[in-house]
């Protein structure tokens, strides 16, 4: 009988430690993928902030808007596109992000249309050293002709 006392004590540590480490488990990716929603959420407030500040640029001028074509980085803060065609790879919002506009004129929203692709990109402990492998874009076209004014 204690032979059976001793395998019972065993199979009840073996379960415990199986039912342990799936808790553990499942708190583990919770927590990460808690961690990557808030990220990306973060990151799309980021992408809507610059589609703004293109609208603002537009806006502003829009027989300059018409001149914009490439790629620009726009870091935190910032109110104006950098040099057309920098290559973005250097964090520039809040120390975790990467954002870039790439604006095309005529390509893709029609005629007179400029065509804007904010991305904001990231990395976390899943991305391989060096990399941001995830990305929040958003899209919209703008006008490139001042609108007409009213009678």
């Amino acid at each position: 009988m204690r032979g059976d006392t001793l395998i019972e004590v065993l199979i009840a540590l073996a379960v415990a430690v199986v039912v342990i480490s799936g808790i553990t488990v499942l708190g583990t990716t919770s927590l990460s993928n808690a961690r990557f929603v808030a990220s990306e959420d973060q990151a799309t407030k980021y992408a809507q902030e610059g589609i703004e500040i293109v609208r603002q640029i537009r806006n502003s001028g829009y027989v300059n808007f018409a001149n914009y074509n490439g790629v620009y980085c726009l870091g935190q803060d910032a109110t104006s596109l950098g040099a057309a065609g920098a290559s973005c790879t250097t964090v520039n919002i809040d120390n975790q992000y990467i954002r870039s506009v790439q604006i095309a004129q005529n390509n893709g929203c029609g005629v007179n249309l400029a065509h804007a692709i904010v991305t904001v990109s990231w990395a976390d402990g899943k991305c391989a050293v060096g990399t941001y492998c995830h990305s929040s874009k958003l899209s919209s076209c703008f006008s490139t002709l001042p609108p007409i004014p009213a009678p």
